[in-house]
C-alpha cells in the first residue's frame, strides 16, 4: 500500500514545474522588461488551435496526477504494467523532470529580453545564438520533452503513454512555426545559424546532418 505521500508527488511535482517553468518566469520577465511574455492570443489560427491543444494536454495531465493523489487505485488500474508506479519511477521520473526543468531554466535566462511564451508577430528582438543556444536551436522545447519523459516514468499509464508523442508532436509543429517565423524575421542570418546548429540535438559533424 502506497503512503499518501508518495501518491501527493506527481501532482506536487507538475504543479511545481508548470509554475517555476510558467508561471514564475513570465513574472520575472514581466516585472523586468514591464510587459507579458505571454504571446499565446496571436491573431494566427493555427498558433492558437496548437497552443490549445498543448494546454488541454497539460490539463489533463494534471488531472491524472489528481486523481492519483486521492483514488490512486483508478489510476493503477490503466498501468500497462502492475505496480509499475512506486518509489523507484518516482525517484527516475522525478529526477529526468529536473534535468528538464534546469534545461528550460538556463534556456529561459539566457534568452534575457528575447524571450517569448509563444510567437510574437509584433516583435523582432535579438538573435539568441549562446549557450545553450550554441548546440541546440531549442533548448527550451527539448527541456519540455525530456521533463514530459519524465513524468510518464513518475506515473506510467496507458494514458502517459499516449500522452507523451503528442505533447512532442504538438512541441515539432510548435518550434517549425516558430523557425518560420525566424527565418522570415532573420534572413540569412538565421539560415546560417540554421545550418550549423541543430534543431533539438548538436550537429552530427560526421554527417552534417541538423536535426
Amino acid at each position: 500500500m502506497r503512503s499518501t505521500f508518495e501518491t501527493f508527488i506527481p501532482l506536487a511535482l507538475l504543479l511545481a514545474f508548470y509554475t517555476v517553468a510558467m508561471v514564475w518566469r513570465n513574472f520575472q520577465w514581466t516585472r523586468r522588461y514591464g510587459k507579458s511574455g505571454l504571446a499565446f492570443l496571436s491573431g494566427q489560427r493555427q498558433d492558437n488551435v496548437l497552443h490549445l491543444a498543448m494546454t488541454s494536454l497539460a490539463g489533463v495531465q494534471l488531472a491524472q496526477a489528481a486523481v492519483y493523489a486521492v483514488r490512486p487505485d483508478l489510476v493503477r488500474a490503466l498501468e500497462p504494467v502492475p505496480r509499475a508506479i512506486g518509489r523507484p519511477s518516482l525517484l527516475i521520473g522525478s529526477s529526468v523532470v529536473l534535468v528538464g526543468l534546469v534545461l528550460i531554466n538556463t534556456a529561459q535566462r539566457q534568452m534575457g529580453a528575447s524571450w517569448r511564451m509563444g510567437i510574437d508577430y509584433s516583435s523582432t528582438p535579438e538573435l539568441v545564438s549562446h549557450g545553450l543556444y550554441r548546440y541546440t536551436r531549442n533548448p527550451i522545447a527539448l527541456g519540455l520533452m525530456v521533463a514530459m519523459l519524465g513524468f510518464t516514468i513518475v506515473l506510467p499509464t496507458y494514458l502517459s503513454l499516449v500522452m507523451l508523442p503528442l505533447a512532442v508532436l504538438g512541441l515539432r509543429l510548435e518550434v517549425a512555426r516558430e523557425e518560420r517565423h525566424l527565418r522570415k524575421a532573420y534572413g540569412a542570418r538565421y539560415e546560417r545559424y540554421r545550418a550549423s546548429v541543430g534543431r533539438f540535438l548538436p550537429v552530427l559533424r560526421q554527417t552534417r546532418t541538423v536535426l
